[in-house]
């Protein structure tokens, strides 16, 4: 059985999804931006809200170089065991260097 659960942060509340004894909340924002005048700034806590912020998906992934592209030899299977891609929620999701969450 799936349901949603709510639950109230320091910040406002975030509606998550419990499944099999599991509960997830997804893409909870802790700070504000990291880009334009708080690049290389120390964190900015979050902004509080009203309502209810669903948590239900991943945010943006930070901007990574896949190394298997330019290694070789025995190297890329090495990497493909350590860093396996296969069903991980974040694979082809959205890239940003704002990844605060």
């Amino acid at each position: 059985m799936v349901e949603f659960v709510d639950i109230v942060t320091s910040a406002g509340a975030i509606r998550g999804i419990a499944a099999g004894g599991v509960t997830s909340f997804l893409g909870v924002r802790y700070g504000e931006s990291t880009g334009g005048v708080n690049r290389f700034a120390p964190p900015v806590p979050v902004k509080a809200w009203d309502g209810v912020r669903e948590a239900l998906e991943f945010g943006p992934a930070a901007p990574q170089i896949d190394t298997r592209l330019t290694s070789n030899g025995r190297m890329p299977e090495v990497l493909t065991m350590l860093y396996p891609r296969g069903g991980s929620p974040l694979e082809g999701g959205p890239i940003s260097e704002d990844c605060r969450e």
